[in-house]
């Protein structure tokens, strides 16, 4: 009787033990919820300690749960060796053959080592590496902030955020230093006036065979045939193919855009821009010519040949130019979009009408119908570029931005947010073409020329290339300056032909990936795209260029990957004939 008394009161003791203990660890959960409510409403005010201190007041294990390498914070991380089924394919591929139609700006010598052929491409390889590098940094930076708004406290989101600020800051000063410092140099040794005048003169010269090829009688005549029924870029495009096939055919192109859905019988292409055939010696009436089916015919494989160079072009432009087809299209879109008086008119009377004036920097934002083909961007993906442009000048001066867009409500936004610049904007153009029942429109469309043209003026241009209008822009600064490769920032990808793809580049340095996205390269390897399409696919699903391309081994459908593009070079594609020779 008395050991069953000791019993019960042993377990009631054990009871109100096990209570008191649940009791502690409620009042402990709520102290610890109220204390972790007070800490966010403080809303990380007031902190005056480091990092490093603030984490040792917490008392909190810093220490990461993955074992790591000890030298792999160092950028030193052992990469992960290439896997026996690789090795395999890597071999049946022989992807270090080359068309011999291809031309770069490097050579390999016997012994496999790897060189510039000259000074120029050098430094133009050294100054697109650090923009590259740049872009890749501040890609990555803004994924570690993203990362960061996730830690549970906001004095350790504050801190840590503080410094990479300041790791940004500091490394974009670097990287500006650097690119005043090589520009200095080439100015200095006379490369870039070389450069200059090397272009001038091919600009001289391919600008005098257009015209003369344009002034060929009917017997050497054939019709391109202007039906596209998409957006005024891809029509642009189709004549810019049908201009090139016909020079290197050795023909003249007449221009039949009467069934074009932007143009009718009151607003034909001559309000806006000259004929392609206006010189005296072509006013032979060619309107009996057949409609040949190639003239611009289907896109993709059919129009291959459009990458493909007269070998002392090619010469030149691998030597002197970083984008050599973003030149050579160029000069044919200059000379397809030669403004008529009136159009010039038009221009003239907005840049006074806006106050369009040097320095200035031109941002083409398309919104209404973008996000099919491309990843949506902030307008503060934009004005980093523009802030960098007027910083990178030096000079107290007001910081004009002309504004290209199909969303009027883009202007609110950024005037809202960035008070210290002007913004400038053709207003009407962005209603017409916010409204896609209006954007076929004669008055859309001029507004849409007008913008081109002043965007095309603009001393930095960013936008997306992944958009027809920002190639076009593109193609015509090209056809204004020797070289337009740095006047322009491109958001999401490289220059490209639309569902052409182009030729692929060469392998110059030793690349083994840190994840297993990445594509193994060697010196000597031969890169392409995956198909005419991938660029485009590739626009939508990355968020922000960084300085990487996806590809894929040439002679391989297996070996794709991502793969940084300041260890490959650009090759160009040649037919081995002269430009006088056509």
């Amino acid at each position: 009787m008395v050991s069953g008394k000791k019993f019960c009161r042993r377990k009631l003791h054990t009871q109100r033990s096990v209570i008191v203990v649940i009791i502690a660890a409620v009042v402990t959960s709520i102290w610890l919820y109220a204390r972790d409510v007070q800490l966010e409403q403080a809303d990380g005010q007031g902190i005056d300690e480091s990092f490093d201190q603030y984490v040792a007041h917490r008392k909190r294990d810093t220490a990461p749960v993955v074992h790591r390498g000890l030298l792999d914070i160092f950028g030193l991380k052992v990469r992960t060796p290439k896997t026996n089924a690789w090795q395999t394919l890597e071999t049946l591929a022989k992807n270090n053959e080359f068309e011999d139609t291809l031309r770069s700006s490097a050579h390999f010598e016997p012994n496999g080592r790897f060189q510039f052929t000259n000074l120029e491409p050098l430094a133009g390889h050294i100054y697109q590496t650090l923009k590259d590098y740049q872009r890749f940094l501040t890609n990555s930076l803004l994924h570690l902030q993203l990362l960061v708004k996730r830690f549970p406290y906001i004095e350790e989101r504050r801190l840590i955020e503080d410094r990479l600020i300041s790791l940004a800051s500091h490394s974009r000063e670097y990287n500006r230093i650097l690119r005043k410092e090589l520009k200095d140099f080439m100015v200095r040794t006379g490369l870039a006036r070389k450069s200059r005048e090397a272009l001038y003169k091919l600009k001289l010269k391919v600008q005098t065979a257009i015209q003369q090829r344009q002034a060929y009688p009917c017997s050497r005549t054939v019709k391109c045939k202007l039906t596209n029924p998409y957006g005024f870029a891809s029509g642009i495009h189709d004549v810019l193919w049908c201009l090139i096939k016909g020079f290197q055919d050795n023909k003249r192109v007449v221009l039949d855009t009467k069934d074009w859905h932007y143009l009718n019988a009151n607003f034909t292409w001559n309000e806006s821009f000259r004929p392609l055939d206006e010189s005296d010696s072509s006013k032979e009436n060619c309107s009996n010519l057949a409609d040949d089916p190639t003239m611009p015919g289907p896109n993709g494989q059919a129009r291959l040949s459009i990458h493909t160079i007269p070998v002392d072009v090619a010469e030149t432009l691998v030597r002197y130019h970083q984008e050599p087809y973003a030149w050579w299209f160029g000069q044919f879109i200059g000379y397809i979009l030669r403004p008529s008086s009136l159009t010039e008119e038009l221009v003239q009377q907005a840049k006074q009408l806006l106050g369009f004036k040097s320095p200035i920097v031109g941002l083409q934002i398309r919104r209404t119908d973008k996000f099919s083909e491309a990843a949506y961007h902030e307008v503060e993906e934009y004005m980093e570029h523009a802030e960098e442009y007027y910083r990178s000048l030096g000079a107290n001066i007001p910081k004009r931005v002309f504004v290209a867009t199909d969303e009027p409500q883009v202007l609110d936004d950024l005037r809202e947010n960035f008070p210290d610049f002007v913004f400038i904007s053709n207003v009407r153009s962005a209603e017409l073409a916010n409204d896609l029942d209006t954007r076929d429109y004669p008055a859309s469309l001029q507004g849409l020329i007008i913008d081109l043209f002043l965007l095309a003026q603009t001393d930095k241009l960013v936008c997306t290339l992944s958009s027809g209008v920002c190639r076009i822009a593109y193609e015509l600064m090209q056809a204004r300056r020797t070289d337009a490769t740095d006047q322009l920032v491109s958001l999401d990808v490289s220059y490209f032909y639309a569902y052409v793809a182009a030729p692929p580049v060469k392998a110059i340095y030793e690349h083994e990936p840190v994840d297993k996205r990445g594509l193994y390269l060697s010196p000597g390897y031969c890169v392409a795209k995956t198909s005419d399409t991938s660029i485009v696919q590739e626009s939508v699903k990355k968020p922000n260029y960084n300085g990487f391309s996806v590809g894929i081994l040439c002679g391989s459908n297996l070996l794709a990957g991502n793969y940084p593009t300041y260890k490959t070079l650009p090759t160009v594609r040649v037919n081995g004939t002269n430009t006088a020779l056509f």
